[in-house]
């Protein structure tokens, strides 16, 4: 019940983060758009697929990586219970984890895409803030259906 009960947790952290930069992505007409510059950087890397698995790949990557950081929370979850300071101590460490691994992943990346870093980046800390105190809510909201 436990892996239910932290995919549940993920997936809404995970849709609470990409609702959100989809929402500035619109707002300032910028590609800050995490499974579509997955999918960029897939395409780059010259890995062969069709324009659909390439996207799939990215929305599956990117979900993917919420089950990895919602894993990292949950020793905090299970010892402490979810307490706003746990979670903005936790925000703050997915913000930096999240712009760190994107900063390897563009390096990665033979061809760079065309975005506004600096932008993209303050956003995407936001969006980790959010995806932690998203997660981090259903985690505690659940807590008496996975018990």
């Amino acid at each position: 019940m436990e892996l239910l009960h932290l995919i549940v947790s993920s997936f809404i952290g995970t849709c609470v983060m990409t609702s959100f930069s989809y929402m500035i992505s619109e707002s300032f007409g910028q590609m800050y758009r995490e499974p579509a510059l997955l999918g960029y950087i897939i395409q780059r890397l010259n890995i062969t697929v069709s324009d659909r698995l390439k996207n799939l790949l990215g929305w599956a990557l990117h979900y993917a990586t919420g089950i990895i950081f919602t894993l990292c929370f949950l020793p905090i979850w299970i010892s402490q219970g979810v307490t706003v300071a746990n979670t903005l101590i936790m925000g703050t460490f997915a913000g930096i984890a999240g712009i760190l691994s994107w900063m390897v992943a563009f390096r990665l990346s033979p061809e760079k895409p065309k975005i506004d870093y600096l932008g993209y980046y303050a956003q995407l800390f936001v969006a980790h803030f959010l995806f932690t105190a998203g997660a981090s809510f259903a985690w505690s909201a659940t807590q008496c259906m996975f018990e």
